[in-house]
C-alpha cells in the first residue's frame, strides 16, 4: 500500500499485484479485484501462463495473494505422506 501526502491529507492507494505460487509470474491487473468482489466466495481462480491454476484471495488489508487450490494442497499432502511415511 502506498501513502501519498496531498496538502494536509494522506491518500492510501492499495497494491493490486500478486504472483503465481507455481512459477512466480507477477500479475497486477485490477480486473482480478473486480472478479473477487463479484464472487460470493471471496476468491477468484486464475490460469497462469505456466498452465497451472491457482486462487487469488484478498486479505483484510486489501492485499491480494495467490494461493494453491484445495485439490493441489491435498495432492501435496499425499505426496509428502508417501515420501516420508511409506
Amino acid at each position: 500500500m502506498r501513502h501519498i501526502k496531498v496538502g494536509y491529507e494522506i491518500v492510501c492507494i492499495g497494491d493490486d499485484s500478486f504472483h503465481c505460487p507455481h512459477c512466480g509470474k507477477v500479475y497486477n491487473d485490477e480486473k482480478y479485484c473486480d472478479r473477487i468482489n463479484r464472487n460470493k466466495s471471496g476468491y477468484t481462480r486464475v490460469y497462469c501462463e505456466c498452465r497451472k491454476l491457482f486462487d487469488v484471495v484478498a486479505d483484510s488489508s486489501g492485499k491480494l495473494h495467490g494461493v494453491l487450490t484445495l485439490k493441489q494442497v491435498m495432492e501435496l499432502e499425499t505426496d509428502i505422506y508417501n515420501k516420508y511415511y511409506e
